[in-house]
């Protein structure tokens, strides 16, 4: 088990289609993801990537690496970096755009369970990763998906084939990461120039994320989140 501390007060809205308490399948979610299942409360959407909206209020700190895991990798292999995370065109860009060939394997960053594996809106086809810390990511336009829900998955593991689908006009991998279904900037964690991992650890304190060394400091600002409704496509 990772070691992460947490004490945490969630509310939740707006439900979608879940593995949930009653569902068998939710005893693999048990066993395998933990403890991000308690995290998410034993919810597992099939549906949408950000499933409701959660309120994250105390404190979180999240281990990247640990002796259990120690493995990192980075999502794609001889990219180019076409668009970062933030506005772009007067809208939210979610994630990081990194050029591929329609052929380039894809690969999870980090060991999880695959949650989500399919069609999805603008995104195309689409691989989401529930990590044992809390965290997911998320791999978007795939020209085929090579892997299915509730399938364990080790980091550099391969995910599929980087393509166009959904809203896509060029080959590439859109990426993203977020923390209880909230996206933040992947460039934040990865230093995608280098192919590494920036921090070993992380904290998330009234919503907002703090890195590396500043995680051993209490910090007291809140962070509002701006995100629409719960089930919205964000790209």
């Amino acid at each position: 088990m990772l070691n992460l501390f947490f004490c945490v007060a969630i509310s939740a809205t707006a439900q979608d289609t879940v593995v949930s308490e009653n569902d068998s399948a939710v005893q693999i979610v048990r066993d395998t993801v933990i403890p991000a299942n308690e995290l998410y409360r034993n919810t597992w959407s099939l549906q949408h990537v950000r499933h409701w909206r959660l309120t994250h209020t105390d404190t979180t700190r999240l281990e990247l690496i640990t002796p259990e895991t120690p493995e990192f990798a980075m999502p794609a292999r001889n990219f180019q970096v076409l668009s970062r995370y933030g506005m772009r065109n007067g809208r939210m860009h979610t994630g990081i755009d990194l050029r591929q060939r329609p052929t380039d394997t894809l690969f999870a960053v980090f060991d999880g369970m695959v949650r989500m594996a399919k069609w999805y809106s603008s995104y195309g086809n689409i691989v989401v990763i529930r990590h044992p810390n809390g965290l997911e990511t998320v791999y978007s336009h795939l020209s085929e998906i090579h892997v299915r829900p509730f399938q364990t998955v080790r980091a550099g593991e391969a995910l599929g084939l980087a393509g166009r689908t959904g809203r896509a006009t060029t080959d590439h991998l859109h990426f993203e990461i977020r923390f209880l279904y909230e996206h933040f900037d992947p460039n934040l964690l990865i230093d995608f120039e280098n192919g590494n991992l920036r921090f070993e650890r992380i904290m998330f304190i009234n919503g907002r994320l703090i890195l590396g060394s500043e995680t051993e400091e209490e910090t007291p600002d809140d962070s509002e989140n701006t995100d629409e409704t719960a089930g919205a496509i964000e790209q």
